[in-house]
């Protein structure tokens, strides 16, 4: 499977080489010829020959916009090559996180997500959301596990970006999940910090996700959230 991945990855980077290849020999065409007709143009109104000007002048015109098309055409099959091969390097870059997160190693897994999610920026965004979730979730397990609260601030601050970039009315039950995990990130800060701001924060992010996650819903996950909630005011 790893030889036929390489193998895709091969022929999908020679495509996108050629057709940017054809794009520039396209344009260099597309100047020469059109420099051609419109001095041929000039030469013929100096003349007098004013019909076959402005025959030259239409031909120009019209190799122009031919030209112009068939370069759309091929930047668009340059684009989408590039699409399909920041998607690939997205994958391979997730799949050493998550062989990361085999090893136990979180903070290299979160930098693996972080860098696959940056590339998946500019194509896909549920892949996108995805990787910046598995970024959210190593780092939540580097504060937890390690005693590393600058981990779990940062774990903070992604599932607080998670929730604003998702749709809740689309996603009700994804923007509940990283509800969830939010609350699980400031429980972790707020039984070791002095004061309980975060885990004020820790209740209000469980009792949001209850919102959505209604015991009717999915009822496994309700009943999660609230041994969660439960374990957070039995710390307040």
């Amino acid at each position: 499977a790893g030889i036929g991945r390489h193998l895709l990855l091969r022929d999908a980077v020679v495509q996108y080489r050629e057709t940017l290849a054809r794009l520039d020999a396209l344009q260099g065409a597309r100047n020469a010829a059109v420099r051609a007709l419109r001095e041929q143009a000039r030469e013929a109104f100096r003349a007098g020959r004013f019909d076959e000007a402005d025959r030259l002048s239409r031909d120009a015109a019209e190799a122009g916009i031919d030209a112009a098309q068939r370069a759309r055409a091929l930047r668009e099959q340059a684009e989408q090559a590039e699409q399909e091969l920041l998607l690939d390097a997205a994958a391979d870059i997730g799949s050493r996180g998550n062989l990361a997160m085999t090893r136990l190693r979180y903070a290299e897994a979160a930098n693996h997500y972080a860098a696959a999610a940056e590339l998946a920026a500019t194509t896909r965004g549920n892949e996108r959301r995805s990787y910046l979730e598995k970024e959210a979730n190593s780092l939540y397990r580097q504060g937890q596990e390690r005693g590393d609260n600058r981990a779990a601030a940062l774990a903070v601050e992604r599932y607080i970006a998670l929730v604003v970039v998702t749709d809740r009315i689309a996603l009700p039950l994804d923007w509940a999940a990283t509800q969830n995990n939010l609350g699980r990130a400031l429980a972790v800060i707020g039984q070791r910090e002095v004061g309980t701001v975060a885990l004020a924060g820790a209740v209000a992010a469980y009792q949001a996700a209850l919102e959505e996650w209604t015991r009717e819903r999915a009822p496994l996950d309700w009943a999660s959230v609230q041994n969660n909630l439960g374990n957070v005011l039995a710390v307040l």
